[in-house]
C-alpha cells in the first residue's frame, strides 16, 4: 500500500509516463482528491485528445482542473490559481488529501513562485489601449519605447501581454518592469511540497505515446476535434495543443494520415538540461543511443561542436526554437511557456556548468575581501567624526583611548560623564586606565550638551559599534570559506593573508598557476617597477610581510624567509586546487626551514658598497663631467655664466676670454658681480686662525653666492 502523511503532493511526468494512474491509485488508498494541472483537460468536449480519466474515474474520486472552462474561453494561469485555492479549502474542511497531477510544468512552476498583482484597470484606461491595440504594431512599438525590457521578452503578434503592458504603463504610470519589481510574485503553494517526477526510459516511453496516438484514432479522436472546429470554429485556444492541431491539419487534408506524425523524442526538463549539459562536455551517448533507436547510418546524423562552422540545421534550429518545440514535440503550449522553459534551462544549464569550476566559491571570498576593506575605510571615516564630535562633550577622552572600536564602545555604554565611574569603567578596561577616565570626567572641560544632543550622539555610536559587530561576522564567514575552499592555504598562509591573496589574483584558479616569485612580491608592484625602471633596490616581499614568521624574522633574513614562505603558499594553493589536503606538513616543513634560515643567519652581514657606473649617467651634464675629469676640478659658477659658455664655448679656468669688442680686439671680462664677489671674500678673510677663518670664508661664500643667484 501507497501511502504518504504530507497534506499536499504533485506528481509530474512526462506524456504516457503514467502519472494519473498512479494518482488514482494513491487517491483511492490516502483518502485524497486529485487537482489537474493539464492545460487541454481544463476545457469542456477535449476528452479523446487530452486524455482525461473515464466518468467512472470521475464519479469515483472528485477531480478539479477538469472540465472548467468551455472550448471557446480563454485559460491562463489565474484560472489555475483560483482552481486550486477551491480545491485547496474544499479539501481541508472535507478532510482530504490533495495530489496535484500533470504535465504542463509552467503551471506548477507558477503555483510554487506565484505571479505578480496587476492593478485594477480603469474603464477610460481599457479604452485607450483598446484604441492603440487597432495596429498592433504600432502598439508594441509604443511599448518597446516606455519599457524595451519587456518589449524584448514578448512577440510583436502577442496582443495579449502588449495589452497588459500598456494598462500597466496607462494606469500607473510605471512601466511594466519597474510594476513587477515592485510587486514581485508571492508563491502559492509552498515550496517544501513533496514533488515525485516519473523517469520513463526513452524507448519505453517513444512505444508508449505511439500506442496511446493508435489508441486515440481508434476512440474517435478525429470525430470529436471535427465537431468541436464546426461549432466553435479553429481560432480557439485549445486548438493550438498538441494533438488537436495535427487533428486539424488531418482534416484540412495537409497530412495524408494520422499515423504520419512521428514523435522521434520527447524529453522532459530534467532531461533536457542533463543531455545539453552532456553535449556541450563532449558526452555523445544520447546520440548513439537515438542511432540505435531510430535505426540511422552514421552519415544520417551530424553534430554540430562550439567552435567550428554552424551547420544550416543548426542555424534553423536556433531561428526557429519555438515553432520546433511546438510542432514536434509537447513542449510550449504558447510564448510565454517558451520564454518560461528557455530561462529555465538556461539558468540551470548555467548552474551546471559553474559548478563544473573548481574555483567557483572564490568568488565568495573576494567580494568578501572587498567588503571588509569597505567596511574599515567607512569604520576609519566614521570614527574620526564620532571622535571630533563626541570631543566637544568629553575631550580628555580623546587622548586616553586611541584605539576607534574601544573609543566607540565606551561611549555609546556610558555616554554621559556622570556615568564614567571607576566601578563601572574597571569591567571594560584595565584599573588603570578605569582610574585615569574617572578622574578626568570629573573635572572636563567639555560642553554641557542638553538631552537631545547626547542621545543623538549616541545613536550614532550605535550605528558604528553595529558596524564593528558586522565585520567580526565577516570575519568569522570569511575564515568559514577559507576552510571550505583553501584549506591548506588557510594552513599556511592564515584566512586573512591566504583570502588577500586569492583576491588580488582574481581567483583561486588563477592563484595556482603563478610561480612562487610573483606571489612573494605581489602587493609591492610599484616597489618592482620602480626596481625594473629607475634602478632602486628590489622589494623582498609584498602582503605576504603580514605573515607571522615573517614579521618575526630579522631584517637581514626577511628575502630569504619571504622566499620560503611563497614557495610553500604557491604549493599549498596548488594541493587546494588540483590535490588534496596537505597543509600541516608544510606549515611543519616551512617552520623548519625558517629556524634554518635564521641559525644560518645570526648576524646582519655587511654589504659592499655599490661601485658607480659613469656609463649609465646621462643627461645635460654628461660632457661637463668629461671635461672635468679632464681638466681636474671644475670652479663653480653662476648659472648665467654656464649659459653664456654654452652658446659660445668659452673654456673654463681662472681666467676667461670676453667676447671681442667692435675694433677687432679683445679686452679682458670684468664684471662687477665678480668684483662685488672678490671684495667681499677679500673683506672677510680673517686674521686669527687659519681653520676658523676657512669655514668663515666658506660660510661667507655661500651666503653671497647665494644673494647673487637669487637676483637673477
Amino acid at each position: 500500500m501507497i501511502e504518504f502523511n504530507s497534506q499536499e503532493i504533485v506528481i509530474i511526468g512526462a506524456t504516457a509516463s503514467g502519472k494519473s494512474a498512479l494518482a488514482m491509485e494513491l487517491a483511492e488508498k490516502n483518502n485524497g482528491w486529485i487537482f489537474s494541472i493539464d492545460s487541454l483537460a481544463i476545457y469542456k468536449k477535449f476528452d479523446i485528445v487530452s486524455a482525461k480519466p473515464s466518468k467512472t474515474e470521475l464519479n469515483k474520486i472528485k477531480h478539479f482542473g477538469i472540465d472548467e472552462l468551455e472550448p471557446n474561453k480563454k485559460s491562463d494561469v489565474t484560472n489555475f490559481i483560483k482552481i486550486y485555492q477551491k480545491a485547496k479549502n474544499l479539501s481541508f474542511q472535507a478532510k482530504k488529501k490533495l495530489i496535484i497531477v500533470g504535465g504542463t510544468s509552467f503551471y506548477l512552476k507558477t503555483l510554487l513562485t506565484g505571479i505578480s498583482e496587476l492593478p485594477p484597470i480603469s474603464e477610460k484606461t481599457k479604452k485607450q489601449t483598446e484604441l492603440l491595440l487597432n495596429n498592433l504594431s504600432d502598439a508594441y512599438n509604443f511599448l518597446a519605447s516606455k519599457d524595451n525590457i519587456f518589449a524584448q521578452n514578448i512577440q510583436p503578434t502577442d496582443k495579449y501581454r502588449i495589452e497588459k503592458g500598456l494598462n500597466i504603463i496607462f494606469e500607473t504610470n510605471y512601466t511594466p518592469t519597474n510594476w513587477f519589481k515592485l510587486n514581485p510574485p508571492k508563491p502559492i503553494i509552498s515550496k517544501n511540497i513533496p514533488i515525485f517526477n516519473l523517469q520513463i526510459p526513452r524507448n519505453i516511453l517513444v512505444q508508449r505515446i505511439y500506442q496511446r496516438v493508435q489508441k486515440m484514432v481508434e476512440n474517435g479522436l478525429v470525430d470529436e476535434v471535427k465537431n468541436i472546429i464546426e461549432n466553435y470554429g479553429e481560432n480557439i485556444q485549445p486548438a493550438k495543443a498538441i494533438g488537436v492541431k495535427e487533428t486539424i491539419k488531418f482534416l484540412n487534408g495537409e497530412i495524408n494520415s494520422i499515423d504520419d506524425i512521428d514523435y522521434y523524442k520527447i524529453f522532459d526538463n530534467n532531461n533536457m538540461i542533463k543531455i545539453s549539459y552532456d553535449l556541450k562536455n563532449g558526452d555523445y551517448t544520447i546520440i548513439e543511443e537515438l542511432k540505435e533507436q531510430w535505426n540511422l547510418d552514421t552519415d544520417d546524423i551530424k553534430v554540430e561542436l562550439a567552435g567550428n562552422t554552424p551547420l544550416p540545421i543548426g542555424i534553423f534550429v536556433r531561428q526557429n526554437l519555438y515553432e520546433i518545440g511546438a510542432k514536434y514535440g509537447e513542449l510550449f503550449n504558447d510564448y510565454e511557456e517558451f520564454i518560461e522553459k528557455m530561462n529555465l534551462w538556461s539558468s540551470e544549464l548555467t548552474k551546471m556548468n559553474m559548478k563544473q569550476s573548481a574555483g567557483e566559491r572564490d568568488k565568495l571570498i573576494i567580494q568578501t575581501v572587498s567588503a571588509l576593506d569597505d567596511l574599515d575605510e567607512s569604520l576609519n571615516l566614521f570614527s574620526e567624526r564620532f571622535r571630533e564630535w563626541y570631543s566637544l562633550y568629553f575631550p580628555e577622552m580623546d587622548n586616553l583611548i586611541k584605539k576607534h572600536e574601544l573609543y566607540v564602545s565606551t561611549a555609546y555604554e556610558y555616554t554621559e560623564r556622570e556615568n564614567y565611574t571607576r566601578t563601572r569603567l574597571k569591567k571594560s578596561m584595565p584599573s588603570s586606565l578605569a582610574r585615569t577616565l574617572s578622574t578626568v570626567s570629573k573635572q572636563s572641560m567639555g560642553a554641557d550638551l542638553s538631552e537631545t544632543d547626547i542621545m543623538t550622539i549616541k545613536m550614532f555610536a550605535g550605528q558604528i559599534k553595529s558596524m564593528y559587530e558586522f565585520r567580526e561576522e565577516l570575519i568569522n564567514y570569511l575564515n568559514e570559506l577559507m576552510e571550505e575552499i583553501a584549506p591548506s592555504l588557510t594552513k599556511v598562509a592564515g584566512a586573512s593573508l591566504g583570502a588577500r591573496l586569492i583576491s588580488l589574483t582574481g581567483g583561486i584558479d588563477r592563484l595556482s598557476k603563478l610561480p612562487a616569485s610573483a606571489i612573494q612580491v605581489m602587493g609591492a608592484e610599484k616597489a618592482l617597477f620602480a626596481h625594473l625602471r629607475e634602478r632602486a633596490l628590489p622589494p623582498k616581499h609584498g602582503v605576504i610581510f603580514q605573515h607571522s614568521l615573517l614579521q618575526g624574522a630579522p631584517w637581514w633574513v626577511a628575502g630569504k624567509v619571504a622566499r620560503a614562505i611563497a614557495n610553500k603558499l604557491a604549493i599549498a594553493v596548488r594541493a587546494d586546487v588540483y590535490g588534496n589536503y596537505i597543509g600541516d606538513m608544510l606549515l611543519e616543513d616551512l617552520t623548519k626551514k625558517v629556524e634554518s634560515i635564521k641559525e644560518r643567519n645570526p648576524e646582519a652581514k655587511k654589504r659592499r658598497r655599490k661601485p658607480i657606473d659613469r656609463r649609465e649617467e646621462r643627461g645635460r651634464g654628461d660632457k661637463r663631467d668629461r671635461r672635468d675629469r679632464k681638466g681636474g676640478e671644475r670652479k663653480r659658477t653662476d648659472k648665467r655664466e654656464d649659459k653664456r659658455d654654452r652658446k659660445g664655448g668659452a673654456k673654463k679656468g681662472k681666467e676667461e676670454r670676453g667676447r671681442g669688442d667692435k675694433r677687432g680686439g679683445e679686452r679682458k671680462k670684468t664684471d662687477k658681480r665678480d668684483d662685488r664677489r672678490g671684495k667681499s671674500i677679500k673683506e672677510a678673510k680673517p686674521k686669527k686662525d687659519k681653520k676658523e677663518g676657512k669655514s668663515k670664508k666658506i660660510k661667507t661664500e655661500r651666503k653671497i653666492i647665494g644673494k647673487t643667484s637669487s637676483k637673477y
